[in-house]
């Protein structure tokens, strides 16, 4: 994955700031991430809102929630809000709950 043109292109845009990404650049994103990780895409597409999903291919590929902020254009704070309530939509479990049972390597 790190070395698609679509991860290339993000890590160009996290330098040039006046960058940003298309509707293009998103289905890339999308069908990369599908073609090296077959059925990720399915199980959140239909479970999640837009934005939602959008945040779950970034953090993917290992981007950092300045970044995904930035590329969403919303705060750190939403993007971190975001994972909360997604993993309580995908998981059923509170994240305070899992991250206070789980070993460090199962948080990583």
């Amino acid at each position: 994955l790190m070395d698609s043109s679509i991860y290339k292109k993000i890590k160009f845009i996290e330098v040039h700031p006046k960058k940003d990404m298309s509707e293009e650049d998103w289905k890339d994103l999308a069908d990369t991430i599908e073609s090296a990780i077959p059925n990720f895409i399915p199980r959140l597409k239909n479970k999640l809102r837009n934005k939602d999903y959008q945040i779950c291919l970034l953090i993917r590929l290992g981007f950092s929630t300045s970044l995904i902020a930035r590329l969403l254009e919303v705060s750190d704070a939403a993007i971190s809000k975001s994972r909360k309530t997604m993993l309580k939509k995908l998981c059923g479990k509170d994240v305070v709950i899992v991250l206070a049972h789980a070993s460090p390597k199962e948080i990583a």
